[in-house]
């Protein structure tokens, strides 16, 4: 039988926060939801906080441990969330390979296998960031001045997080970073002939019309995201208090739905 890899978030991870507990792959997890709603044999690899960026890596090492993938879904998430790295030894690892921070202890039963990542592995550390509310400053300008720009932005007097947001994260940078994530998930996807799905949650995650800056794209795009479906399909609104856990995580009848229609939704897109 085929399996069906899932690459996400937290939202794929089971994850809720209640009472100052943290609780992970419980059954708020549209992963596990479809793999035993459709019997369908299943490998998740996710990480609460889980960032675009890992996802490459992640396509890689699945690949190079399973050739039995007929289908792949990729949970685009935000662009604020960014990794950085040390090494031990300061260098750049360049013999190190994709599955450097697998994390392979988690359980595996006949349906379902379950993946994440390490911060630390071996003379690496490797962790997500992102802003938050605390960190941002009101942006303060920029002398659009061809080679004297930074006469006008003091590079290295500015506190690093406002550096971040305002000159790589909501840039031309992150737009190309990201679709040079999608090409390479793409172009993996093509040579082991699998095809696969994007999409994303809710509104509050951006994604691009358009993802063809390196070449064409060729998944399944999903046409709203999971917000707008449950809105116009079931009048859910999914961002309310009621169909919430937490302040980010969704109960799991928005899992369920996700699973089963949602995706079901998206694999109607297929050849249109």
């Amino acid at each position: 039988m085929a399996r069906t890899l899932f690459i996400g978030d937290s939202h794929s991870h089971g994850y809720f926060e209640m009472g100052g507990k943290i609780s992970a792959w419980q059954s708020n997890n549209y992963a596990e939801i479809y793999a035993n709603h459709f019997n369908k044999k299943t490998v998740i690899y996710s990480m609460p906080g889980g960032c675009n960026d890992k996802y490459p890596v992640w396509l890689k090492t699945m690949f190079d441990r399973y050739t039995d993938f007929d289908e792949v879904f990729i949970q685009s998430t935000y662009w604020n969330r960014f990794l950085l790295s040390c090494s031990r030894e300061l260098d750049v690892g360049e013999f190190t390979k994709s599955d450097l921070f697998l994390d392979d202890t988690l359980e595996k039963d006949d349906l379902i296998h379950r993946y994440t990542d390490h911060r630390v592995s071996d003379n690496y550390v490797e962790m997500i960031e992102q802003p938050r509310t605390e960190n941002y400053e009101q942006f303060k300008g920029f002398e659009f001045d061809d080679m004297n720009t930074t006469h006008d932005f003091s590079l290295f007097h500015e506190k690093y997080t406002y550096t971040k947001i305002y000159h790589e994260l909501t840039t031309v940078l992150q737009y190309k970073n990201y679709c040079m994530n999608l090409f390479t998930i793409n172009e993996l996807c093509r040579r082991n002939n699998v095809k696969w799905y994007l999409w994303n949650i809710n509104e509050r995650v951006f994604m691009p019309d358009n993802l063809d800056f390196f070449g064409k794209i060729d998944c399944v795009r999903a046409p709203m995201t999971a917000q707008e479906f449950m809105k116009e399909r079931f009048d859910i609104d999914t961002e309310s208090e009621h169909y919430r856990i937490d302040r980010e995580h969704y109960i799991r009848e928005i899992h369920r739905k996700i699973a089963v229609d949602y995706f079901g939704y998206i694999k109607e897109q297929d050849g249109k």
